[in-house]
């Protein structure tokens, strides 16, 4: 009995009554624990993020208009990040990339 207590509340009838489901199903909880347990963390971590986020919005609500949580910041950061699914765009970049002249060294 490694745990202090145990013995009080897992007697060795407890042990002889188990079966193969009871095990199957032990081991599926401890595994998905185990595995699982790295997603709650950053569950944590995005929700923290998210709520300093929102205080630090109202803080600087004259700062700098990177920081402020907007529609026009939004559209903005979309247009860069999804530019690849914008064919025009691709064909403008695929252009720049294969015309750029290179300084001589």
């Amino acid at each position: 009995m490694a745990v202090i207590g145990m013995d009080r509340w897992e007697t060795d009838e407890t042990y002889e009554n188990y079966k193969v489901m009871d095990v199957m199903t032990d081991m599926f909880l401890v595994y998905n624990t185990i595995m699982h347990f790295p997603i709650a963390l950053t569950g944590l971590v995005l929700i923290w993020k998210e709520t300093e986020m929102n205080i630090y919005q109202l803080v600087t609500t004259t700062g700098p208009a990177d920081y402020q949580l907007s529609w026009t910041n939004a559209e903005y950061q979309l247009d860069q990040g999804l530019w690849f699914l914008n064919p025009l765009e691709v064909l403008v970049r695929t252009e720049k990339f294969f015309t750029k002249v290179l300084p001589r060294s």
